[in-house]
């Protein structure tokens, strides 16, 4: 099975407008990166007991919004 997997960089706050968007146009899943969300995560020791740096680092600097369509 192929799928069709589009991208869009929003904001934190666009974030769920655009994963709406997508799930309305068909897509059978959405991811959502954002960079805020395992900031407040790590102020959190209850949830996260190891934490890498590096994986920020390689996050995109805005918010990634992505779906995938068969």
């Amino acid at each position: 099975m192929e799928w069709i997997e589009a991208s869009v960089h929003t904001t934190t706050e666009g974030s769920d407008l655009v994963s709406d968007l997508l799930m309305r146009c068909g897509a059978m899943g959405t991811q959502v990166t954002d960079r805020a969300d395992v900031a407040a995560a790590k102020h959190k020791q209850d949830d996260w007991e190891l934490f890498d740096e590096s994986m920020v680092r390689k996050m995109p600097e805005d918010v990634l919004v992505t779906g995938w369509f068969l």
